[in-house]
């Protein structure tokens, strides 16, 4: 009697792992607002990679200094170099 309990229990779970995975065709899909964000989000991140060069920020020295230019201080603020002229 509890070999056929078994087999009965073994035979619905592989009939509903089966079931399951036939009947689910939405599973993996985006929705289409989420794939609408998804590409935004993806297109910002290459244009931002796109401009990385343009708008970084030479590194500050200890001194308040930028490394590799003039001996002119960088602004505490934002880091940027102060027009000397």
């Amino acid at each position: 009697m509890a070999d056929v309990f078994l087999w009965s229990v073994l035979v619905c779970a592989v009939l509903g792992t089966a079931l399951t995975t036939w009947s689910s065709g939405g599973v993996g899909r985006l929705h289409p607002a989420d794939r609408r964000e998804l590409q935004r989000q993806q297109h910002f991140e290459h244009v931002l990679s796109l401009h990385v060069d343009a708008v970084h920020t030479p590194r500050e020295g200890a001194d308040g200094t930028v490394a590799g230019a003039p001996r002119v201080p960088a602004c505490a603020v934002c880091g940027s170099v102060l027009n000397a002229s």
